[in-house]
């Protein structure tokens, strides 16, 4: 699974959201964080409507990353991305090494499960075919999101299959389905709905 946190910074170091300068953009493929540093100056904003335009704005070049960190997060910037299903991490202390134990405890975020006795990513059952039981982990861990775990693994179409169980279809598929020129079935399962993403070029 790739693991994406944006972390809000001052001259390089953890800052209050509103006075960063930067939004440092982590992503960790394999074994390595990698760092795209993206501009941020909503401090500057005085007025309200442009500072939420300025966040919006920032999100949309955060890709699928749904985990913010700073020291401090509040106010219109806190709703912001309150309201876009971000998990909003606070914290006085940052370097890169703690990036890994910063995305485990978001994921928990909100949850009295503190060991995950599951796969985390989509599970291989045959050649090229996977399933991901989001339906239990969600329930495990309320903080994770189909945006940080399924759709970087429907991206990247390395299979022929994808099943998923889950609560609802992602109000994100239909058109991500689409763009990617794959196709999907929906069933009813008890209470659970099975997703079958199919990726015929595989």
């Amino acid at each position: 699974m790739v693991r994406k946190t944006a972390v809000f910074l001052e001259n390089g170091k953890i800052c209050p959201a509103v006075t960063a300068d930067t939004v440092c953009l982590y992503v960790k493929n394999d074994c390595k964080w990698q760092a795209e540093i993206i501009p941020f100056t909503v401090g500057e904003v005085a007025d309200f409507k442009q500072m939420r335009q300025s966040v919006t704005e920032t999100i949309s070049r955060l890709s699928d990353c749904k985990i913010v960190v700073a020291s401090k997060m509040g106010g219109i910037l806190y709703n912001v991305f309150n309201n876009a299903d971000f998990v909003i991490m606070e914290t006085d202390i940052f370097d890169e090494k703690s990036l890994d134990d910063i995305y485990d405890q978001a994921l928990s975020e909100n949850s009295n499960t503190q060991i995950v006795d599951m796969p985390l990513d989509p599970v291989e059952q045959a050649d090229g075919e996977f399933f991901y039981d989001f339906y239990t982990l969600k329930k495990k861990l309320p903080g994770i999101t189909s945006k940080m775990t399924i759709l970087p693994f429907i991206r990247k179409k390395e299979f022929r299959q994808f099943t998923i169980a889950c609560s609802h279809v992602m109000p994100w598929l239909p058109e991500e389905v689409e763009r990617l020129q794959l196709m999907y079935r929906v069933e009813e399962e008890d209470q659970k709905v099975i997703v079958t993403v199919y990726n015929e070029s595989k």
